[in-house]
């Protein structure tokens, strides 16, 4: 029967046959290691023994009138996932049950539980990827072998606006970011490479879990990876910010009202804040100096204490502050004489303070012989970028703003450096100046107006840099909008637009003669792009059609490495000896077919470099 077959198209069509018997295989547990990661991948459904409020979800399943969200497994890896019903809480309006729709503490909701095999000990970072619909839906706490660590409660998803299945590893409040948290503060240190039971306990009710990945960095923390997709993992030049007895304290020092007359009282707030992602600033000392000639000093803060005109304040612990979160410390003042005033202050705690530059602060108070009508500035920062490699520039564009009906006076702008961080001093507007702190004295603002400043920065080192400004007026009377903050991402490697797509798939050019060009992803599989003389085509992660060519002589494509462990190079289409590799390969498919039905009855290991 194979006399007049060619060898060579028998082959192709056989490898295809093997790729798709390769499709419907879902492994219970992934495992992947290279010189600068540990991933473990595991599938939602894949649980060894979970709750019955855990409903499994495909694309038959009925709608259910408990599942306000939807059926989403069209995206789904494998198109199965975990939802946690009845969903009885779906706004924030909504009763917390019964049936129970939250728990605060971890190990007392609903569960699943899943076995893994951990070949080394350490620190694993945890990434889950979900589906969030809304506010009541979007939060977890996970575990291990019957513990729960703080760092694995109160996972947070800020990704209902995407209608997507994404993935998280941020902590709710950690980092400093509010209640959407940072990334990379979910991890669980496990103590020994062995067998483990990772589990999950539910926050939410309606929660939609797809699947699970743990992370152990072995770059040295000279690479940040992420997972992307389904199960493929990338990394960037960076490194993950965790607890390094490093703070970042921050003084900003207001007067309400900013503009008085003589005689007359000011209420001086002194606000410290710790910047820092994770480490708690310990034995902090604020001190604030008064001119004695210019304010008679009502009271101070009970908090502090005074000695010739300097107040000096003590403050225990500050634990990493979200946005508006702070201490405070107030003076009652009284002006004696006539002019634009400025008032000092500074910190100081036991940890070193990796951003000195913020340290410091002043105000300027202007005090009349008559009063005067105060007004309301405000500032805000953007960059151009969001994201940009090591020495590139990007813009900061910095607007003030005068929002009352008088003139603003004595307006002063200050941009703290934070370290890392170069500015192009060439860029500076008129009347700024400065190298780590850059001060902009816009003198009077007329009422109702605005300012902009474009300033061009850029940084060697890779990380997460917080951009902060502030602004100030001698007769400010609204200080809730005199500080401001944006987030940038400093890279190792070249910007990315890649990012999760809503089938998870990813698309790149066809080959052409002489390149190299990945084939199109969905769902892990991979269609390969046409091949011609001298064109080698790449298969990415995920089950892959294994590449057979009919392109010219010399011409070699290879399949990529499948769910299935087993990496097959086609072979040269031109030898007799094809047809033994043809036996062999029916010989190969017979068994991959048979390993499918045992999938259950072992974790499958795959090792990859």
């Amino acid at each position: 029967m194979l006399k007049n077959y060619r060898p060579s198209r028998l082959l192709s069509h056989l490898l295809a046959c093997s790729a798709l018997l390769l499709l419907p295989l879902s492994v219970e547990a992934e495992l992947i290691q290279t010189d600068d990661y540990i991933y473990i991948g595991i599938e939602a459904e894949d649980h060894d023994a979970k709750d019955d409020r855990w409903v499994l979800t495909e694309p038959g399943t009925a709608t259910q009138a408990d599942d306000p969200d939807g059926n989403h497994s069209d995206q789904a890896s494998g198109q199965q996932y975990l939802e946690l019903l009845p969903d009885v809480r779906v706004t924030h309006a909504d009763t917390f049950g019964p049936p129970t729709a939250y728990w605060g503490q971890p190990g007392q909701g609903p569960f699943a539980d899943y076995t893994i095999d951990v070949p080394e000990s350490g620190r694993y970072y945890v990434h889950i990827r979900a589906y969030s619909t809304g506010t009541e839906d979007n939060g977890i706490h996970v575990g291990f072998d019957g513990t729960w660590p703080v760092s694995g409660r109160t996972m947070q998803f800020c990704t209902a606006h995407l209608q997507a299945w994404t993935w998280s590893s941020a902590q709710r409040d950690a980092g400093g970011n509010g209640s959407c948290g940072m990334e990379k503060t979910i991890w669980l240190d496990i103590p020994t490479a062995g067998t483990h039971t990772f589990s999950i306990s539910a926050r939410e009710d309606g929660f939609e879990i797809d699947r699970i990945a743990l992370i152990k960095d072995l770059s040295d923390n000279t690479k940040v990876c992420t997972p992307t997709n389904i199960n493929n993992v990338s990394c960037v030049n960076g490194s993950i910010e965790s607890a390094d007895s490093f703070i970042d304290l921050r003084l900003i020092l207001s007067g309400e009202p900013a503009e008085i007359a003589i005689d007359e009282a000011l209420l001086l707030t002194a606000k410290v804040e710790n910047l820092d992602a994770f480490d708690t600033a310990t034995d902090i000392t604020a001190t604030v100096e008064f001119d004695a000639d210019t304010w008679t000093i009502d009271s101070v803060d009970e908090a502090c204490t005074l000695s010739e005109n300097v107040a000096t304040c003590l403050l225990s612990s500050l634990h990493p502050t979200a946005p508006n979160e702070f201490e405070a410390f107030e003076f009652n003042l009284t002006a004696k004489i006539a002019g634009a005033h400025r008032i000092d202050g500074s910190l100081s705690a036991t940890e070193i303070d990796e951003n000195p530059n913020n340290d410091v602060a002043a105000t300027i108070i202007d005090v009349s012989s008559e009063p005067g009508a105060g007004t309301d500035v405000s500032v805000s920062i953007s960059t151009d970028v969001a994201t940009v490699k090591v020495g590139e520039n990007l813009t900061a564009t910095i607007v003030v703003s005068n929002e009352g009906v008088v003139p603003a006076k004595n307006t002063m702008l200050t941009f703290n450096q934070p370290n890392n961080i170069q500015f192009d001093t060439s860029s500076l507007p008129a009347g700024c100046s400065g190298t780590d702190t850059i001060i902009c004295e816009l003198n009077e603002m007329d009422a109702a107006s605005s300012q902009s400043f474009a300033i061009v920065m850029s940084s060697d080192m890779p990380g997460t840099y917080v951009l902060p400004v502030s602004v100030s007026a001698s007769n400010n009377e609204n200080a809730t909008n005199d500080q401001y903050s944006t987030i940038v991402l400093i890279t190792g490697e070249a910007s990315s637009t890649e990012g999760e797509s809503s089938g998870g798939a990813t698309d790149d050019a066809s080959s052409t003669s002489g390149t190299t060009t990945e084939g199109t992803t969905t769902e892990g599989s991979t269609t390969e792009g046409s091949t011609g003389s001298g064109t080698s085509t790449e298969g990415t992660d995920g089950a892959s059609d294994n590449g057979a060519s009919d392109g010219s002589s010399g011409t070699t494509t290879t399949g990529s490495t499948t769910e299935g462990g087993s990496t097959t190079e086609a072979v040269d289409t031109d030898s007799d000896a094809g047809s033994f590799g043809v036996w062999l390969l029916m010989l190969l498919s017979v068994w991959l077919l048979a390993s499918s039905y045992r999938r259950h009855q072992r974790q499958h290991v795959l090792v990859g470099k």
